[in-house]
């Protein structure tokens, strides 16, 4: 039986397996011709959310935030500045490396923790329950299934299963 723990790092990581999907059924559709990158890039549900270019960075961001706050390591810095589909492909990869580098087993003392982040008000902090479940999850899924349900509108050949991955 795996600990919570192991469950966040595996649950983080299988989400950027989807993203990377994402990104190269994208990748693929350009390339057949049949959207620019531009257009992907840019692409958003409705006017006021973010394209997809963000979509993906805000995932990766909140992937590796999540994954550094609880095991006390540094949160590596992005520029954000992804201009290509490939270049967001790297994130994910990058995002992936990082997450490698910490063992699940640094993921520890959840219950005693608390999680402020920098925009929280004076005195608010979070319970690492209420963080994992209520903010680092939500958003990542949030994000993710905004991305593919952009590239699913520009008609992108996608569908649930790629969304899911292996199911093993």
């Amino acid at each position: 039986m795996q600990t919570k723990e192991e469950y966040i790092y595996k649950l983080l990581l299988r989400t950027l397996e989807s993203a990377e999907t994402i990104v190269k059924k994208a990748i693929a559709h350009t390339e057949a011709g049949k959207n620019t990158e531009e257009e992907i890039l840019n692409a958003k549900l409705a006017d006021d959310m973010y394209p997809f270019v963000k979509q993906i960075q805000i995932l990766t961001d909140n992937v590796k935030g999540g994954i550094a706050r609880l095991s006390n390591n540094q949160i590596p810095k992005y520029e954000d500045n992804e201009a290509t589909l490939s270049e967001l492909l790297k994130r994910i990869y990058m995002t992936r490396e990082f997450i490698l580098t910490i063992n699940p087993d640094d993921i520890k003392d959840l219950e005693s923790m608390t999680i402020k982040l920098p925009w929280m008000p004076e005195g608010m902090s979070w319970t690492v329950n209420a963080y994992v479940d209520k903010f680092v999850v939500q958003n990542c899924f949030f994000h993710l299934v905004t991305a593919y349900g952009i590239i699913r509108m520009k008609g992108v050949d996608i569908g649930k299963m790629d969304y899911l991955g292996e199911i093993k």
